[in-house]
């Protein structure tokens, strides 16, 4: 760096850096820190470029020394947000984003980043509030309206998602992520025949698109066409292999298509990939009671509660096998979790009615099963309780 300035050096090293060229990026900015340690765009830069080197907790050092020193820029606290969040702290990373806005209040990458990550934690009104503001501030809008539409979603709006997703087609027709959302959309609301389309035409923008065909493999999964299911849940993990939904999904396509001991093995997979995953383990529990295994299928299940205390489904299985064992107590415990839980669902009424006229307290019993008569119309009754399958309907992010 010998006769070159500071200034000079640090154009040249971010040519490099732009340029993809990181390791000369990497010498020019320590030798600008050899000659002036506080320069604070090095320490910032050398910080991106450790987080673009995956080394984002050498990242986080760096560019902490440089909000130290110039607390006041914007894009300082959004490139800290993001290291933040490729090491797992999120809701740091949410702090970093919020101070980013409040310095730049039309910073539209850092207000889609919040939005991205508040979607991502659970903090759907702060996913909507930011949304919006990156949308208004957005040239094209659309990446924005789906976050909005995925906030929406979740918060029960399910008219304003579907608004939010088309609104979003009209601005990108080319954007695949928009087609596939308003699809899943579409699906969990039981419009399988209006999804299947929009899934495929993801697809067709986008061949590789792995969450399109777990998606689609979902809807075909749902109107019980188990080849088709198979067919682009296989396609899913052979695009992406760490995909634990997929595993599960194609596990409850096993499960459903009368293969429960197959579905075994994609159920322990996607526990492995995601040791947090409680709708895996309760499928998991749901398989081995199809093969007469009661025992496990309560281990599974409680396992699956241990994740999620409030789980419904896992304390339904649970009961379940408790009864088949004969332990009516312990059933009849786990049927009225299950049904305080899940009051709007007829088979927690009837099992705990069937277990109690069991247990000799008939007239108990016969009082919850003339509940879930004059509850639910057109009752299924025992043999058609599907209630302990969990789809995995992958939310679609950038």
């Amino acid at each position: 760096m010998s006769g070159i300035s500071i200034v000079k050096a640090l154009e040249m090293a971010m040519e490099q850096h732009q340029s993809g060229h990181f390791q000369r990026a990497q010498d020019l900015y320590l030798s600008i820190l050899e000659q002036d340690p506080g320069n604070v765009d090095a320490i910032h830069l050398l910080g991106v470029l450790a987080h673009q080197g995956k080394r984002s907790d050498l990242a986080i050092e760096y560019i902490e020394r440089a909000i130290s020193q110039r607390p006041d820029e914007p894009v300082f606290h959004f490139n800290y947000a993001d290291c933040l969040a490729a090491v797992g702290r999120t809701a740091d990373a949410i702090q970093s984003l919020k101070t980013a806005t409040v310095l730049a209040p039309d910073y539209y990458n850092a207000w889609y980043g919040l939005a991205y990550l508040a979607n991502q934690s659970g903090d759907f009104p702060e996913a909507l509030r930011a949304g919006n503001e990156a949308y208004e501030l957005a040239e094209n809008p659309a990446a924005s309206l789906i976050l909005i539409g995925l906030a929406n979603r979740a918060l029960g709006n399910y008219v304003e998602a579907v608004k939010n997703f088309e609104e979003a087609i009209v601005e990108d027709p080319m954007m695949p992520e928009a087609y596939t959302n308003l699809g899943t959309a579409l699906s969990n609301n039981r419009e399988i025949d209006k999804a299947i389309p929009l899934f495929l035409k993801a697809i067709e923008l986008r061949p590789n698109f792995a969450d399109a065909h777990n998606n689609l493999g979902v809807a075909y999964l749902k109107k019980q066409d188990f080849e088709n299911a198979a067919k682009h849940l296989n396609l899913t993990l052979q695009l992406k292999p760490d995909f634990a939904d997929a595993y599960n999904n194609l596990g409850v396509t096993l499960r459903d298509s009368g293969h429960p001991e197959e579905s075994l093995s994609m159920y322990a997979k996607a526990i492995e990939l995601k040791t947090d995953f409680a709708e895996a383990y309760n499928n998991y529990a749901q398989a081995l009671m199809d093969l007469g295994r009661h025992e496990e299928c309560i281990e599974k299940a409680k396992e699956a509660l241990i994740i999620r205390p409030e789980f419904s489904e896992a304390y339904f299985n649970v009961a379940q096998a408790n009864r088949t064992l004969g332990r009516l107590d312990e059933a009849a415990t786990g049927f009225q979790k299950a049904m305080d839980l899940m009051p709007d669902a007829s088979s927690p009424y009837t099992m705990l009615g069937y277990v109690l006229v069991e247990r000799g307290e008939v007239d108990l019993g016969l009082t919850y099963i003339n509940k879930w008569l004059a509850l639910f119309d057109n009752p299924t009754g025992y043999g058609d309780m599907l209630l302990a399958v969990n789809y995995s309907d992958k939310i679609s992010f950038f």
